[in-house]
């Protein structure tokens, strides 16, 4: 099976969205280095838009302390850029989603600090489900599922 980076390149991919997914990421396996645990397990870095990484929280205490770290975050995903594609990260946009917690929660293996990214649980497997069925080819839809899956590293519970 070809890995999710090698198609990434071969597929005609918008150069817009290899950059997007690229950024996301690199975000997510930083995230947990990047940040104290306490704000690592209370967020998660969710889209990059144009220079913008998106990330969630679960209260306004977390969104508070996430703005106020903003550009030190930044700064220090920024320096983990290759030089040809910097500047990627420019700005940090946070966003309040109560259930962040909850579904981490369920999920039992918060953040894996070693590895740096947060694991898929089920009920993300049955949206991004949703999401690929959306997908006008079938069989270009089962192999994102199959390399999504594996990428995540998920796990049915």
């Amino acid at each position: 099976m070809e890995s999710f980076e090698h198609l990434l390149q071969v597929l005609p991919i918008p150069y817009k969205t290899k950059k997007a997914i690229q950024a996301l990421k690199l975000a997510k396996s930083l995230w947990p280095k990047v940040l104290d645990r306490e704000l690592a397990l209370y967020s998660n870095p969710i889209r990059y838009e144009e220079g913008t990484l998106i990330v969630e929280t679960s209260d306004y205490y977390h969104l508070q302390q996430l703005q106020l770290k903003g550009r030190e975050i930044i700064e220090a995903l920024e320096k983990e850029v290759p030089e040809k594609e910097k500047p990627l990260f420019v700005d940090l946009k946070v966003v309040i989603n109560p259930l962040i917690f909850e579904r981490l929660a369920k999920n039992k293996r918060l953040v894996n600090s070693e590895e740096g990214f947060l694991r898929v649980n089920p009920e993300d497997i049955k949206e991004l489900e949703k999401t690929l069925q959306n997908l006008k080819d079938p069989e270009l839809a089962k192999l994102f599922k199959g390399l999504l899956k594996t990428y995540f590293k998920a796990k049915k519970t």
